[in-house]
């Protein structure tokens, strides 16, 4: 199996339920998959509640076709995906494909940081 992309998604808190089944449908039985695919919570300051929630994984083909059937049908969704080399090479964000892309990039994007859910 060549896993040539990676992929970024956020989804709103509401859209998480949606999500994780879309998830699920699309790679049940990944590499150490545990069922909480959408599991980095986010919001714009970084603090609770989580507004939004992150997933950031690798792709085959397979999943970037069942993906653009999926992610249309979440609410509120955004994607990014790169190739290994972090070129983008699609969203539905702006954003100029070709250009070195990651993960901090596309919360730079949305708008939102990781919340910190460490003990105080």
């Amino acid at each position: 199996m060549m896993w040539n992309w990676r992929v970024i998604i956020i989804v709103p808190a509401a859209s998480k339920a949606t999500a994780e089944q879309a998830a699920r449908l699309i790679n049940s039985s990944g590499p150490d998959y545990d069922g909480d695919a959408f599991g980095s919570p986010l919001s714009a300051r970084g603090t609770q509640p989580a507004t939004h929630y992150a997933l950031y994984t690798s792709a085959t083909d397979a999943m970037i076709e069942s993906m653009a059937f999926a992610l249309p049908s979440i609410p509120g969704v955004q994607f990014w995906r790169h190739d290994v080399s972090g070129r983008l090479v699609a969203s539905n964000v702006t954003a100029a494909d070709g250009q070195q892309w990651g993960y901090d990039e596309s919360l730079e994007a949305a708008g939102l940081r990781t919340v910190d859910t460490s003990p105080d």
